[in-house]
Order: structure tokens, then C-alpha cells, then sequence
């Protein structure tokens, strides 16, 4: 995907073009942390614009998407910033059986504002505790509506970090949900991971089975590892979206 923005220059006549307001050692400095300071904040917008545009995705000519739901209600918090979201499963590429488990996150304000920060909680930051509901929470149920039983599991791999996004307007983003390295094979039926569950759907079920889910995001009080935006108008959303329940089937291989 090729990005293009365009970023346009204002400039005073207070401080006209290679020339620096002030004088002096002490207006040297004062103009160089002006400088630096609107510098860093533009480079952050830009690399948050970039990192959105690269991760945003059309799930329907994805060849390896196995099942999407569609989109949820949006949600707004008390400043009227709103997202809304869906849940996408898909064979990486990473392995031959690797399968993502994915949030989409996509800005639904009414309005253009300043850009959103979303406490991402991969993998629910580790914490399995029932009474604990950050991050993404989801179920298996089959044709009646009843629970699936989970299925025993064991692997080596690496888990999604808990991490901060920042969305600018208008921006999708996609965000793995689930450990990496675990899944089958294409052809050798399906199995589903997701923060603390783990489903495998045989080869030759030809049953057809529901995955439901929710995703909240509680922000941290410290705000861990929340990066200085001094300057720009970050909004920090926190809610609860859930995802319309989307079909699951084993495709013939």
C-alpha cells in the first residue's frame, strides 16, 4: 500500500523563512526546543498515520481469512471519540499453520479530532483471573447455542505484548489477539485460540459453529509506557464493544 500525505508549512512573518526568532544564545536555545518539540510531535503524527495506513486491511480479497464478523456498534466515550471493531481469523503465513486471531479497530467519531490512544491488552496481559475482563473475551457455540468444550493444548511461542496504539482520524488498524504458533494445518481441520481458551474443530465436521466475543479496554492509572505527546490533543478511549457473532466452518480442502 503507498501512503501519501501531504504536510503543509505555515510560516509568520515573526519568523520568516532561515531566520530565527529571538537573539542570542538565550533565543538560540528558545528556538531550537520550539524546534525540537514540533518536530517530535509531527514525526510521531506522521508515524502514527503510516503505521495505521499499513495495518489496515480489506479482509474480503484476504485469500487467507477463514472468518470475519462484521463490524460492531460503535462505542464513544465521554468526549464523543468513538470506535468500532470486528474479530477476523486468518492463517498468517508465519508457519504452516499458524492462525491470528485479530481486532480491527476502526475510528467512528462523528467528527476530526486529535488522535486516539487504545490500551491494547494482548493476551489479557497474561492475567487469566475470571474477575479480570480487559482485552479481547470469547466463546465457542455450536448451532444450538451451547458452550463448546475447550480442548487441552500445550505450545512454545511468543504471546502479543499489552501495548498502547494511537489511531488518527479515519484510521483501521489490525492487532493480533492471540499467541503466535499455534493452529493446523489447512485441510487438517481448525483449531482456534484465543486469551486463555483454545478450540479444535476436527477434520470433516461439517457442523457449523459461532464464535462470539467482546473487547474492553481498561487503561492503565500510570499509564504504562505511554509515550510524551506534549503538544497534541490525545484522547485516551476506554470502553466495551462487542462483536456480532460470526460463522465458523471447516472448508473442504
Amino acid at each position: 500500500m503507498e501512503v501519501g500525505l501531504s504536510i503543509p508549512v505555515e510560516r509568520t512573518a515573526r519568523q520568516p523563512t532561515g531566520r530565527v526568532a529571538g537573539s542570542g544564545v538565550r533565543g538560540g536555545w528558545l528556538a531550537f526546543a520550539h524546534f525540537f518539540r514540533s518536530a517530535t510531535a509531527m514525526r510521531t503524527l506522521v508515524f502514527s498515520l503510516l503505521f495505521a495506513a499499513s495495518q489496515s486491511c480489506l479482509a474480503a480479497t484476504d485469500t487467507n481469512i477463514i472468518a470475519a464478523s462484521d463490524w460492531s456498534e460503535p462505542v464513544a466515550d465521554n468526549r464523543c471519540f468513538a470506535l468500532r471493531g470486528r474479530l477476523v481469523i486468518a492463517y498468517t503465513g508465519h508457519t504452516d499453520f499458524d492462525t491470528g486471531v485479530y481486532v480491527e479497530l476502526q475510528d467512528a467519531s462523528g467528527h476530526v479530532g486529535g488522535p486516539m490512544a487504545v490500551y491494547f491488552d494482548g493476551e489479557h496481559g497474561h492475567d487469566f483471573r475470571p474477575e479480570y475482563k480487559g482485552g479481547l473475551n470469547c466463546e465457542l457455540l455450536d448451532a444450538e447455542g451451547k458452550f463448546v468444550p475447550q480442548s487441552p493444548f500445550a505450545f512454545s511461542g511468543a504471546c502479543p505484548n499489552s501495548c498502547w496504539i494511537m489511531m488518527p482520524s479515519d484510521s483501521t488498524v489490525r492487532l493480533r489477539a492471540n499467541c503466535f504458533g499455534i493452529g493446523k494445518p489447512k485441510g487438517d481441520g481448525l483449531a482456534i485460540s484465543a486469551p486463555g481458551k483454545y478450540w479444535v474443530i476436527p477434520a470433516g465436521d461439517t457442523r457449523e459453529y459461532f464464535l462470539s466475543g467482546s473487547f474492553t479496554v481498561i487503561p492503565p492509572k500510570d499509564r504504562v509506557s505511554f509515550p510524551d505527546f506534549t503538544g497534541l490533543d490525545v484522547q485516551v478511549w476506554h470502553g466495551t464493544m462487542t462483536f456480532p457473532k460470526m460463522k465458523i466452518s471447516v472448508k473442504k480442502p
